[in-house]
């Protein structure tokens, strides 16, 4: 790769990065002054472009989760979350948070089992790779704990 290559290459980074930061600004404007039909506009209307970035893809997911929510259409929210899951296998936070998502209802619980169970091995992975401490050994033990009620 010659220099100008990789100066164009970082450029276009940069300008994406910014771009993002951009949008995610406003998005956090738009929040706090409550307007948040314009809100899950701008998510929407830029959902693709910033698809590849955790945190963006999983506002993306709360926003379209939000209105199955509000439908009552919760296998298509655990859907939404799990697909998240899917996409970004090594984000442990993310799927810490949206574990609890998951479990917050008993509607969502009666759906997730699949979701659950991928967003507690998202987290159990990440600390087996980090340090294979107690923790991994927790979600180990959850992990088996949710076999086995699948089991029953």
């Amino acid at each position: 790769m010659t220099k100008n290559r990789f100066a164009e290459e970082d450029a276009k980074r940069k300008a994406r990065q910014q771009a993002m930061y951009a949008v995610i600004k406003k998005s956090f404007e738009l929040r706090r002054e409550k307007k948040f039909d314009e809100y899950q506009k701008l998510i929407e209307e830029n959902a693709g472009q910033f698809s590849d970035n955790g945190w963006f893809a999983s506002t993306v997911a709360e926003v379209r989760a939000e209105k199955a929510w509000k439908e009552k259409n919760y296998r298509k929210m655990v859907d939404i979350f799990d697909h998240v899951l899917e996409c970004f296998p090594r984000e442990d936070s993310l799927a810490s948070y949206i574990l609890k998502i998951l479990n917050g209802s008993e509607e969502m619980r009666k759906y997730s089992y699949k979701a659950a169970r991928r967003a507690l091995q998202i987290m159990r992975d990440s600390n087996t790779r980090d340090d294979g401490g107690y923790n991994a050994a927790c979600y180990e033990v959850m992990m088996n704990m949710a076999m086995e009620k699948k089991r029953l």
